[in-house]
């Protein structure tokens, strides 16, 4: 691989990195999320016991916390593979199969905080503008200009 003797600008990389992350062949993973996502919008008390761990191959795996609601998930199977898929819109989730284990530990939305905006000077402002002019999509850019300001604030600072 040839070394580049001028440095890309950041826009370009992100926006080639996101349309190669969107690209067809790479729709595995953007299901798996949406399967994830749509397992969470099912809501406590379901949400609140059980955790998506995989999906492969159409099977959904769960990890429950309590004997009890494993037994109270294996009666309400079908009911959850039709909501999944209602909210899919097509019938992804073919088989839902569940394990007694341990949940990660998940914060609570409501109880977390908003970080304190980064206070950066006049002139690492107007640089993070400039570095993220080239970002095409208005919501990748506002993201990557959220991170730049909240890394030039953390870093340490010589005296």
């Amino acid at each position: 691989m040839r070394r580049r003797s001028h440095p890309e600008p950041i826009g370009r990389v992100l926006s080639t990195w996101v349309k190669e992350v969107e690209a067809p062949g790479r729709s595995r993973g953007q299901m798996v999320w949406k399967v994830f996502s749509a397992f969470e919008k099912l809501g406590p008390p379901m949400t609140s016991h059980a955790e998506p761990s995989q999906f492969r191959g159409g099977v959904l795996h769960l990890i429950v916390d309590d004997s009890t609601w494993l037994t109270e998930l294996g009666f309400l199977k079908t009911e959850i593979l039709g909501r999944i898929n209602g909210s899919l819109g097509r019938e992804v989730v073919k088989e839902l199969r569940m394990r007694h284990g341990v949940l990660r530990k998940r914060p609570d939305p409501r109880a977390q905080t908003k970080r304190p905006k980064p206070v950066l000077a006049e002139t690492e402002d107007r640089e993070v503008q400039s570095w993220a002019e080239t970002i095409e999509d208005p919501e990748l850019r506002e993201r990557f200009i959220a991170a730049a300001r909240w890394s030039l604030s953390n870093r340490k600072r010589e005296p």
